[in-house]
C-alpha cells in the first residue's frame, strides 16, 4: 500500500479513537453526575479521573504521533527538563490545587481562590491537564550517538 494511504489511515483510526474515547468518558460523567443529584455524595476517584486522568490522557494522546516519530529515530532518550518544569509543572499543580480543594474543603483561603479562579474559567482545570499530559510526553526527544 502507498505510503500516504496509510499515513491517511492511521491518522482516521487516530482521530476515531480520540474521539471515541472523548464520547464514553462524557457519557460516564453524565452517568455520575445523574448519581450525585440523587445522593448527594460525589463519587472522589471519578473526579479524580475526570479533573486529572482524562485531561492528561488527551493531552497524552495528542502528543502520541510525535512520540512515535521520535521513538523510530536513532539516539538515546533524553528529557528536556527546562520545557517539563516550566510548561507541565504549573499545569499539574493547578489541576492538583483544585483537587485538594475538592478533598479537603477546610482550606479556606485556598478554596476561594481557586473556586473564584475556577467560577469564571471552569475550563481551566481541563486545559492545564491537557498541557501536562501534552508536554509530559513532548518533552523526551532522542540524541542522536556520535560515533
Amino acid at each position: 500500500m502507498n505510503y500516504h494511504i496509510k499515513r491517511l489511515m492511521g491518522y482516521i483510526i487516530y482521530l476515531a479513537a480520540i474521539g471515541f474515547l472523548i464520547i464514553k468518558v462524557e457519557q460516564l460523567n453524565r452517568y455520575y453526575q445523574n448519581i450525585y443529584s440523587y445522593n448527594f455524595q460525589p463519587p472522589y476517584l471519578w473526579i479524580l479521573f475526570v479533573m486529572i486522568g482524562f485531561p492528561a490522557l488527551v493531552g497524552s494522546l495528542l502528543a502520541l504521533p510525535q512520540l512515535v516519530k521520535t521513538a523510530r529515530q536513532d539516539g538515546a532518550w533524553k528529557v528536556d527538563w527546562l520545557r517539563l518544569v516550566v510548561l507541565s509543572l504549573p499545569g499539574l499543580l493547578f489541576v492538583l490545587t483544585y483537587i485538594i480543594c475538592i478533598l479537603l474543603p477546610q482550606l479556606t483561603l485556598l478554596v476561594t481562590a481557586v473556586s473564584n479562579i475556577l467560577g469564571y474559567h471552569q475550563a481551566l482545570a481541563k486545559v492545564a491537564g491537557i498541557l501536562w499530559g501534552f508536554v509530559l510526553l513532548n518533552s523526551l526527544y532522542k540524541q542522536p550517538e556520535i560515533n
